[in-house]
């Protein structure tokens, strides 16, 4: 979707000196800038949807006396609903998670756009078919990455308890809504035959996979070594020993990623 951003900058200058009524115009050489406050307004215009009306007009061959009528322009679909309203209704519903009245609503307020229910549920199918494919390429490129890092987290999915997967590479990020948060959600997510090396949490879902390819995530364990210190006793020393060697490994990384 293209914004049409106004941005623009004003300038305003004083006509008069406000002390002795000396002219501060372009007129008097003498009057000098000698400085600027700078005051920034930030607002969203008034926003109104873009209608093109295609009117297909029919002709007939004088020739032969066939009717011949204009086909649609190139990248023009019989669908009523554009490309940039598909997107809105998707991101409103599948991200930010209005529910279909709410969206309806959103459209007729702010973009003076009606939509019924069912042309918001139409409009979820067409760009959940659309980004079928490119999601499938995702998961395949997740699933034969070198490392990756998943984690997972409450997600409620209508009135059911759910939990909401990620996995992330350096070049993407894919999210899986599951009803389990066991090994069987884990490996939909990543794949059975996964051969790479998993960063994540200890929760006991990731234990399916062996622990020479596991990279635990080393803010938990920082964490947990902060809470042994909090403890005092036996587990403060340890705690101490732990955070110490957290800082050690991490100054070795930073002069390994200069040095390398």
């Amino acid at each position: 979707m293209q914004l049409n951003n106004d941005n623009r900058t004003e300038h305003h200058y004083p006509e008069i000196c406000e002390n002795c009524g000396t002219s501060l115009t372009k007129d008097n050489p003498l009057a000098l800038l000698v400085d600027t406050l700078r005051h920034q307004i930030i607002d969203i215009p008034l926003l109104a949807a873009a209608i093109v009306e295609h009117l297909l007009h029919a002709m007939r061959c004088p020739k032969c006396r066939k009717v011949t009528r204009a086909k649609l322009p190139d990248g023009t679909t019989w669908s009523p609903f554009g490309p940039g309203l598909q997107a809105t209704v998707a991101l409103l519903t599948g991200r930010y998670r209005l529910s279909r009245r709410e969206t309806e609503e959103f459209l007729q307020d702010i973009l003076g756009i009606k939509l019924s229910l069912g042309s918001v549920y139409a409009i979820e199918q067409t760009v959940s078919a659309a980004i079928e494919t490119p999601v499938e390429e995702i998961q395949d490129k997740a699933s034969n990455a070198p490392v990756v890092n998943v984690d997972e987290t409450g997600w409620q999915e209508g009135k059911q308890r759910a939990w909401l997967w990620s996995a992330v590479t350096p070049e993407l990020a894919i999210f899986h809504i599951n009803y389990k948060r066991g090994a069987d959600a884990v490996l939909q997510l990543l794949g059975s035959d996964f051969q790479g090396i998993v960063g994540s949490d200890r929760w006991k879902a990731y234990r399916c996979f062996p622990i020479e390819r596991r990279g635990i995530c080393h803010a938990h364990l920082i964490r947990d070594f902060e809470k042994m210190v909090s403890l005092g006793g036996e587990a403060k020393s340890i705690g101490e020993w732990g955070l110490a060697e957290e800082t050690r490994m991490f100054d070795l990384w930073e002069r390994f990623k200069t040095e390398k």
